[in-house]
């Protein structure tokens, strides 16, 4: 009977670990895009974003990746992490590329801000490359955050953190297209690291 009880118990905790590991793991975010990629599977892709920040040690707070889903928001553990920069005028291009799987109906790219500072962000854009060496932009909804409804941003999934701190907003103090770009700021203090841990 132990032996049967025993046997049942370690079963029991590799199927659950089993699934936990194909659970995918988003990682604390302030702000992300969906965008649809159907009928694009196994062609590159270029997903660029304008950032400027008055932070102290420029970009080591930024977070940047994409993950790939499967249609009705997905998620899976497909990412894309590969970055990319480069500089325009006052403005650092972030670049993710990477290869769109045979099962994604779209894809999320999710941006986070961990540490002390100022960040703008503007100018989105996705090109999928269409023939070797040809690529074709595609049309991203509010891709220069000019668009909002209620005080919210149009298109994007935002999260405020309760305690104000990171705290997202449209900005005109800045901006690489229109008027408006995404400010996010994140004010030092005693709960500093409770933030760049991701907890709310």
């Amino acid at each position: 009977m132990k032996k049967i009880a025993a046997i049942c118990l370690f079963l029991s905790i590799t199927l659950t670990t089993r699934a936990q590991q194909r659970q995918p793991v988003i990682d604390s975010f302030h702000f992300a895009k969906k965008i649809p990629v159907g009928l694009k599977e196994g062609r590159h892709f270029r997903y660029e974003m304008a950032v400027s920040t008055n932070a102290s040690d420029d970009f080591a707070g930024l977070s940047f990746y994409g993950v790939a889903a499967k249609g009705n928001n997905a998620i899976t553990t497909h990412r894309f992490k590969t970055v990319e920069k480069r500089t325009e005028q006052d403005w650092t291009i972030f670049t993710i590329e990477g290869i769109l799987p045979g099962y994604a109906d779209e894809v999320w790219f999710y941006t986070s801000v961990t540490k002390p500072g100022t960040y703008y962000f503007d100018d989105l854009s996705l090109y999928v490359e269409s023939t070797r060496g040809s690529w074709k932009q595609l049309n991203i909804v509010n891709h220069s955050f000019e668009q909002s409804a209620g005080g919210e941003v149009a298109g994007f999934a935002v999260r405020q953190s309760p305690a104000g701190n990171p705290k997202a907003i449209l900005s005109e103090r800045l901006a690489k297209t229109g008027k408006f770009s995404l400010m996010i700021t994140y004010i030092e203090s005693k709960d500093a690291t409770r933030f760049a841990a991701g907890e709310d």
